[in-house]
């Protein structure tokens, strides 16, 4: 207030401060210092990081089975139940699996590529309907993301398109012939599988999509990597078809492969290196937090994050996990 009483202003709300080291706390109204560090030797190296991001990929279920693509990328096996591994889906010859992902609904997407064009699987875990193949062109996507409520996110990174997933097809029964009399719905699946793209969305031109992931409350995040080699990587909210906001993540370096935290952080993996560093999104530029997320990935160190909506990260530590 003034010398006065006559006039105060108060200062409690988020906006009244630009310091990147307070965190504001809702709950109690009171700024806390921020939790943060400055990574130093973070790897940097995208024709590595490139090639690291085009890794097998792997997904998980509640109960903690998987499923990754085979080594050819012919077959998807999978795995966690009982010993050993069991073949879940084959590719068509001339089609390789370019990326997998188990929705909320027990679905698995299987993206498939035959060097020309590419088409999305819907795989039925509950047995409920029989595999279902639906081309996509013209699109060609690389990378899907499972959203918790069904569906998919599609991805193409060479030009940074995005695409929706959603439908299934309807259950295997027997067939009936109904009479003439009886009154049909014109369209027997009201929610038959189809693709569509988001338009709305328009990543950056000058920025590389590089990976994708979806959390548990329907939140999308991309990954992208700026054309200037010596900038910091993006991060890019999606929220209801619509790009919410993008963070500049300081000092992350070339990571390949990005996966939710918690509702507003995310954990970057890096090649080489035995830990994820995670960033909390607030405001434009994120830092590094000061809590430290080691990585036991032994032999498969550089493997992707699983593919799953989900706000905690699993990946591979070794053949039989």
């Amino acid at each position: 207030m003034d010398a006065n009483r006559q006039r105060f202003w108060m200062l409690a709300d988020p906006e009244h401060t630009r310091d990147s080291s307070l965190d504001w706390d809702t709950q109690r109204r009171v700024f806390r210092l921020r939790s943060q560090r400055s990574p130093t030797a973070i790897p940097s190296d995208r024709t590595e990081a490139r090639g690291l991001a085009d890794g097998l990929p792997i997904t998980r279920d509640a109960w903690n089975t998987w499923a990754q693509a085979s080594a050819d990328r012919s077959e998807v096996l999978a795995g966690g139940a009982g010993v050993g591994t069991e073949t879940v889906y084959t590719a068509p010859v001339g089609w390789t699996v370019q990326d997998i992902g188990l929705d909320g609904g027990g679905v698995l997407f299987v993206l498939i590529d035959d060097g020309s064009q590419a088409a999305l699987v819907w795989v039925d875990r509950r047995g409920r309907f029989a595999d279902l193949q639906l081309d996509l062109a013209p699109a060609r996507p690389d990378r899907l993301a499972p959203r918790a409520k069904g569906g998919c996110f599609l991805l193409q990174r060479s030009s940074g398109e995005l695409l929706l997933a959603t439908g299934q097809p309807l259950p295997d029964r027997p067939t009936v012939n109904f009479a003439p009399s009886t009154a049909r719905p014109c369209e027997e699946n009201r929610d038959a599988p189809r693709v569509e793209p988001l338009a709305a969305i328009e990543l950056p031109a000058d920025h590389e999509a590089i990976a994708m992931a979806a959390g548990a409350a329907g939140q999308l995040v991309l990954l992208l990597w700026p054309t200037a080699p010596d900038s910091d990587p993006l991060a890019v909210l999606v929220e209801d078809a619509a790009i919410q906001t993008t963070v500049s993540l300081a000092g992350g370096g070339a990571p390949y492969d990005l996966a939710w935290v918690d509702a507003d952080a995310l954990a970057l993996r890096h090649a080489g290196r035995r830990e994820a560093l995670v960033y909390r999104l607030q405001g434009r530029e994120a830092l590094a937090v000061g809590e430290r997320y080691p990585l036991n990935a032994g032999e498969m160190l550089n493997r992707r994050f699983a593919v799953e909506a989900s706000d905690l990260p699993h990946y591979p530590a070794g053949d039989a996990d």
